[in-house]
């Protein structure tokens, strides 16, 4: 995958790809700028590479403008990328971004474990941090009325292997509570968590079929993490060539 960013004002990036510039837009506000640049440079969600190892699936759970949904999409050109983004502001943005990549389905609604219209509040600073619970990052004043729908019924059936990503700032635990046959068709998940208590919920809930591969904590109750399925690493096994077993005499 080749990819070049330059930078053309605040808020629009143009992305060289095979020698072709799409743009790139969002709001120009916070550090949205350098969230999207992390993102698109594999640092956020680092991309796996194996001989054989062909993912079918992409999901995109909580897309905001589209820069992961792009990424996956160039690193697996073959697969099916399916992006869920339920703020209308954001996915105003999401959709040009992503219009020139015709794999990409963006889905205007946001996953959950059941039917809900809720509020979800504006960040205190971007689009990144608007949550449907209000926190030290969202605005109580501002808030877009927001359609949620159960995980398992707007995913359906999906073809392995899987990448999921999710990153709703807050619910990822109810989406994952409510999908265990996407999980178990899932190769790597990636998951940010947004307090102490979910990533100790999540490592529960994928400790029988994942192992962690990449883990980032940047402050108290916030961090990304990357796993892999145990079957994935069992069929290469470079993958757990790190492992150091316990003493037998212990």
């Amino acid at each position: 995958m080749s990819l070049s960013l330059r930078r053309i004002a605040p808020g629009h990036l143009v992305l060289g790809v095979a020698d072709v510039q799409h743009d790139l837009r969002f709001p120009a506000a916070g550090n949205l700028e350098s969230i999207v640049l992390k993102i698109l440079s594999a640092q956020e969600y680092p991309v796996l590479q194996l001989p054989g190892w062909v993912p079918r699936t992409v999901l995109d759970i909580g897309a905001n403008v589209g820069a992961a949904s792009l990424l996956f999409s160039l690193a697996y050109p073959g697969a099916r990328v399916r992006a869920w983004e339920p703020s209308p502001s954001t996915v105003a943005f999401l959709l040009p971004n992503t219009a020139w990549r015709p794999q990409i389905e963006v889905e205007a609604v946001g996953l959950y474990d059941r039917h809900a219209s809720v509020k979800l509040y504006q960040g205190t600073s971007q689009c990144a941090q608007a949550s449907v619970s209000a926190s030290v990052e969202t605005r109580g004043d501002s808030f877009e009325t927001i359609a949620l729908v159960p995980a398992a019924e707007a995913i359906g059936a999906v073809e392995g292997p899987v990448v999921l990503k999710i990153d709703t700032e807050g619910c990822e635990v109810p989406v994952l509570t409510g999908i265990p046959e996407v999980l178990a068709r899932t190769d790597v998940l990636y998951v940010e968590y947004h307090s102490e208590q979910d990533r100790r919920e999540i490592e529960a809930l994928v400790a029988d079929r994942f192992v962690l591969w990449r883990a980032s904590a940047v402050a108290v109750h916030r961090g990304t993490l990357a796993y892999l399925s145990r079957a994935l690493v069992a069929a290469y096994p470079a993958l757990g060539g790190l492992e150091i077993a316990r003493p037998k005499w212990a």
